[in-house]
């Protein structure tokens, strides 16, 4: 049996999702997502920066290994 509150999250992804807003760290518009994707690829960024594990409270070892698990990349 699914909780309330997985039920409520669920519902408010499904609700953001039909706006068509795309979730990257926060939710954004597929044009600033696209946006997004255009900087980084002027950069020469592959893969989006991973923040210091003193400023994230997540080691870099495991922000690597949460960014190859998202399904979206």
């Amino acid at each position: 049996m699914t909780s309330r509150h997985a039920d409520r999250q669920r519902r408010y992804r499904q609700r953001l999702s039909a706006r068509g807003l795309v979730h990257v760290q926060g939710w954004v518009t597929p044009a600033q997502a696209e946006a997004i994707r255009q900087i980084m690829a002027e950069r020469g960024e592959d893969e989006p920066p991973v923040a210091p594990a003193s400023r994230c409270g997540v080691t870099p070892r495991a922000a690597q290994r949460a960014m190859q698990n998202d399904p979206e990349s």
